[in-house]
């Protein structure tokens, strides 16, 4: 991928020639997306600009945020939403796009409570240091010539930067008119209208303008994202949040809103509209900048290796010692790490031990993935005897990196990408449904995790680090689980509920070694960088309710499998009713062939493929 990014930036014609951006000339990284796009960071924006601030009802904004680490900051007893109208003329997603999004500003929960005075309209530019720009809405769109930025930017500020963005184009137009006195804005989405806007922009010299040059460059953790599970529109964002910083260079052309020459209104799509109509939105302040320049620096969630390790030193260590198996110690020290949206450290590579029952099974290719290809995934199924094969993990961690015990069961399929022949094996044998074949991609469509009896909070932490760094379709809320061996060890009982709902029940004869029809298999294998795919791109049916972004990465795992042939008469799996997991599979004609137990699974994950180097 390092090679594909470079190529990328090395053709451009000369671009972002103010000598601003000369500290910016070398990127420091790369996200390639799931649309196969470099996106190069520092991210570079260049445009003109229409800002309004408003005052709303924070209780009523606020409320659909309620599960946020956050508070509003209130100015006067209201909280500021600041509206941008984006006419992006150059970035580095590709040439120029349109854009409108909102954000409010906010505090952490712990910290005291921000409370502002208000004085006049200006009082709505908070210029508090302990504040954070808090993003909530984005909608973008092709400029008229479109080069495809608005795709590259919904893509890329989704998986980077959990960016709020709609994965469906609005239609928006931004033009200057009366002699570039005025401003007429539109934007329709999903075939409604968004918002429109008409403004008098605050002309240079004119009486009642405030003219502010800036160049301001924030703390590294200074902006967040997007909302932590989405917001309203939950599947339709990045669901899962950052911070980072940002640098800009601009001067602000600021007048007080004026209700005789200006104009705002709100449409009824679902996504932009439908919030903030509710909040009761009162202008207060215009805002012209005719040369924005902005970057976006990488998360500061993502940390090095070095860090990571620093940190780890930190946490309290536990009486027994862990990871013990020398296979672990080519994975002893961490390359990366990532704090999550709830401060945990999530070290990579993640390693995680447990015992596991694996259950392989046949399903019809067609239902399966219909929910998929409507999506528009990059993939295909890959058939064997003319099924797809889904294998479902019932997963006991004894120990993981996550902080300790959990359970979790999950089911994935195996895909190959859509430009490439579709691959169909024949099915000899039930054995046939281990596909060796080098061309196949796990791709995972389902997961729901539950805290161990035991509880550390691993499972939480698997969670938030599950979807945030590797768009892992996990449920964020907790399911609640039990894995227990019986008979000695003879069989395994697995039950799993989520929402007060049934998710699936097992009720298995493990496969004992040394028993007639076992087959063993001691594995010590390590993937390709990208041979696993996190998830779904835009999230599948249950879409707000996991990583909803997609990366690829790699693994290593060494363990002792034990094989044998699915036996009805002593094996039994039952799916219940609740939407997140049960419901998709329940539709595809499951037929369990092959039944695997492993008592020694060691495993790692690897850093997404999709970061790479600056270089």
């Amino acid at each position: 991928m390092g090679a594909r990014a470079s190529k990328c930036f090395e053709s451009a014609p000369q671009r972002f020639t103010d000598p601003w951006w000369r500290k910016y000339d070398t990127a420091t990284d790369v996200f390639v997306d799931s649309l196969g796009k470099a996106n190069r960071l520092p991210l570079r924006l260049e445009s003109t600009e229409v800002i309004v601030y408003g005052l709303v009802d924070a209780e009523k904004m606020w409320a659909e945020f309620g599960d946020e680490r956050f508070v509003p900051v209130l100015v006067g007893g209201k909280a500021v939403v600041t509206i941008w109208f984006n006419n992006f003329v150059d970035t580095d997603c590709g040439g120029a796009y349109l854009e409108t999004w909102y954000n409010t500003f906010v505090t952490p929960k712990g910290e005291p409570f921000l409370e502002l005075p208000y004085d006049s309209p200006f009082s709505a530019i908070i210029q508090d240091p302990r504040s954070l720009s808090f993003l909530q809405r984005v909608v973008c769109s092709e400029h008229p010539d479109s080069t495809g930025a608005g795709k590259v930017a919904i893509e890329g500020g989704r998986s980077i930067f959990g960016f709020p963005k709609h994965p469906e184009l609005g239609q928006i137009t931004f033009v200057y008119e009366e002699g570039g006195k005025r401003v007429a804005f539109d934007a329709t989405h999903a075939g409604k209208k968004a918002v429109s806007l008409r403004v008098d922009i605050p002309q240079d010299g004119a009486e009642g303008t405030v003219t502010i040059p800036l160049e301001i460059e924030t703390g590294p953790d200074s902006l967040i994202g997007g909302p932590r599970f989405g917001g309203t529109h939950k599947g339709h964002n990045g669901s899962h949040q950052v911070r980072y910083g940002v640098a800009f260079k601009c001067t602000q052309h600021v007048k007080p809103w004026d209700a005789t020459t200006d104009s705002l209104e709100f449409g009824d799509d679902s996504h932009y509209a439908s919030p903030i109509k509710c909040w009761n939105f009162e202008p207060v302040l215009k805002v012209h900048s005719p040369d924005f320049k902005i970057i976006a620096q990488k998360p500061s969630n993502w940390i090095s290796g070095a860090e990571a390790a620093e940190k780890m030193k930190a946490i309290k260590p536990t009486p027994e010692p862990r990871f013990v198996d020398e296979w672990w110690r080519k994975y002893d020290t961490p390359t990366d790490g990532f704090i999550d949206s709830g401060g945990a450290l999530n070290r990579l590579p993640l390693r995680l031990e447990s015992t596991e029952v694996i259950v392989y099974g046949l399903v019809d290719p067609k239902k399966m993935w219909a929910e998929f290809d409507a999506l528009g995934e990059a993939f295909v199924p890959v058939l064997v005897g003319g099924k797809a094969v889904v294998t479902i993990w019932f997963n006991n961690f004894i120990d993981t990196d996550c902080g300790g015990a959990y359970l979790e069961t999950w089911y994935n399929t195996f895909v190959t990408p859509k430009e490439e022949a579709q691959l169909e094996l024949p099915y000899d044998s039930p054995f046939s449904a281990i596909i060796q074949d080098p061309r196949s991609l796990s791709f995972l469509q389902r997961v729901v995790c539950s805290e161990h009896p035991n509880s550390t909070g691993a499972g939480a932490v698997a969670i938030a680090g599950g979807r945030s760094v590797f768009g892992f379709p996990k449920h964020p809320e907790l399911g609640k689980i039990t894995f227990e061996y019986q008979e000695e060890g003879q069989k395994v009982a697995f039950d799993a509920t989520h929402s007060g709902q049934k998710v699936v029940s097992l009720r298995v004869d493990i496969p004992q070694e040394g028993a007639e029809g076992t087959v063993t298999i001691p594995l010590d294998i390590e993937t390709g960088p990208d041979s696993l795919i996190g998830g779904p791109r835009l999230g599948g049916t249950h879409k707000g309710h996991n990583g909803a972004h997609q990366v690829r990465y790699g693994v290593a795992f060494k363990c002792t499998q034990h094989v044998k042939l699915w036996d009805p008469s002593v094996d039994s799996l039952d799916f219940g009713d609740d939407a997140h997991y049960a419901a998709p599979i329940k539709g595809w004609d499951f037929e369990p062939v092959l039944k695997v137990h492993s008592p020694d699974f060691k495993i790692i994950a690897h850093k997404p493929s999709n970061w790479v180097s600056g270089k």
